[in-house]
């Protein structure tokens, strides 16, 4: 899944070759929605792409 700050909270960051975007890798803590409203965003790993 793309790392998308308005519903992810990044705690951590990795690189590798093998993503294009940063992407949310690993969750380390899951959000809450309610309808379409973020009550707490999910904390989580970033993989980023190497530069």
């Amino acid at each position: 899944e793309a790392f998308d700050p308005n519903i992810h909270e990044a705690l951590m960051h990795d690189t590798s070759a093998d993503v294009a975007v940063p992407t949310a890798s690993k969750i380390l803590q899951p959000g809450y929605k309610f309808k379409e409203r973020i009550l707490r965003p999910a904390r989580v790993s970033v993989t980023d792409p190497e530069s």
